[in-house]
C-alpha cells in the first residue's frame, strides 16, 4: 500500500520547478521587510524533496525566532548582518535575473552578462533601494563587518537561548547587556577585535557602581556573576566567527580571548575586593596615594 507525503507551503513555478512559499506572522512583516518567506527548490520530487522541505521549514523557523527577539528589543540586526543578508539578495537577484544583454562564454559554455549586477544595482539605486544591497551588488568582495558585542548577543541568544524555555535567561542577557550598553556605548559600534582591558576595566568600575533594587549599589558577586555571562557571550562569538577565529590564530604571543577581555583578571579582583569588604572607592583611592591608578 502506497502513502502519500502531503508537503505544505508549496506551490509550482513556471517550467515545473517548486517552491516553498511561507507567510511571516503579520506582526513580523514590518520588521521582515517581507510578506511571504519564499525559496525555489532544487529537487521536484521524492525523498529528497521531503529533506529539502524540512530544511527550508527550519529555516523559517529560524528566520521567525530570529524576528521575535528582535520584535523583544533583544536582538539589533547589526552592520554585519544587514552586509550578509545583503550579499544573499544580491546572489539572489542575479541568479534570478535573465535576459540582460546575455552573451555567450565560449570558455565556461553558458550565457552570461558581465555588466548585470551593474545593470541591477542600477535599478535599485534609481527606486532608492537599500544602499546596503547597491554595494553588494557592485562590490561583493568588500570586506565584511567586524564581529561587534551585538553579534555576539545574537550568537548567543540563538545558539544557547533560543525556545521558550529559556525565556529567563533571555531576559537576564538583557539586562546585564543593559549595563554593558551604558557602560561602554552603541553595543553594534564595538567590534570585538577592538575591546582592550580598560573597556573590561570600565565596564567592571560602572558595574560596582550601578544601583540595584532595594537601594545600595550591586554586590561584587553580582557582578562577578554578570561578568561570567559577558564572557561566556563573548566566547560565543568567538567560538562561531570564523573571521575572529582566523584573527586569533594571528595573535603570537597571548590568545585573543586573554588580550581582548580580561574577565578572569578583573574577577580576581573583585573576589578580593568582596573578601575583603573593602569598597571601590577605597581601592581606588589607594591606588591614588600609592601612585599606581
Amino acid at each position: 500500500m502506497a502513502m502519500t507525503v502531503i508537503l505544505k507551503y508549496l506551490d509550482t513555478l513556471t517550467g515545473g520547478r517548486k517552491r516553498y512559499r511561507r507567510r511571516f506572522p503579520k506582526h513580523l512583516r514590518t520588521i521582515l521587510k517581507k510578506e511571504f518567506f519564499q525559496e525555489p527548490m532544487q529537487v521536484r520530487e521524492g525523498a529528497a524533496l521531503v529533506r529539502e522541505h524540512e530544511y527550508l521549514t527550519r529555516l523559517f523557523d529560524t528566520v521567525v525566532s530570529k524576528a521575535e527577539a528582535m520584535a523583544t528589543g533583544t536582538t539589533v540586526q547589526t552592520p554585519r548582518d544587514k552586509w550578509l543578508a545583503a550579499i544573499a539578495e544580491a546572489d539572489r537577484i542575479e541568479a534570478e535575473s535573465v535576459g540582460l544583454d546575455d552573451v555567450y562564454d565560449e570558455y565556461i559554455g553558458v550565457e552570461i552578462d558581465p555588466g548585470r549586477r551593474e545593470t541591477i544595482a542600477d535599478s535599485v539605486a534609481d527606486a532608492r533601494g537599500d544602499p546596503v544591497l547597491v554595494k553588494a551588488l557592485l562590490n561583493p568582495s568588500a570586506p565584511t563587518p567586524e564581529v561587534t558585542l551585538q553579534d555576539a548577543v545574537n550568537i548567543y541568544l540563538e545558539e544557547r537561548l533560543s525556545g521558550p524555555e529559556n525565556e529567563a535567561g533571555r531576559v537576564r542577557l538583557s539586562r546585564v547587556f543593559k549595563r554593558v550598553k551604558e557602560a561602554l556605548g552603541d553595543l553594534s559600534s564595538i567590534a570585538l577585535v577592538d575591546l582592550k582591558r580598560k573597556d573590561s576595566r570600565a565596564l567592571r568600575d560602572f558595574m560596582l557602581n550601578s544601583s540595584r533594587n532595594g537601594g545600595g549599589t550591586l554586590k561584587p558577586a553580582t557582578v562577578h556573576r554578570e561578568l561570567n555571562l559577558v564572557r561566556a557571550v563573548v566566547s560565543a562569538a568567538l567560538a562561531a566567527s570564523s573571521a575572529t577565529l582566523e584573527a586569533t590564530k594571528r595573535q603570537s604571543d597571548r590568545s585573543l580571548r586573554q588580550q581582548l577581555f580580561q574577565i578572569e583578571d578583573l574577577q580576581a579582583e573583585i573576589s578580593e575586593l568582596r573578601a575583603g569588604g573593602e569598597t571601590l572607592e577605597a581601592r581606588i583611592n589607594a591606588r591614588v596615594q600609592a601612585g599606581t591608578a
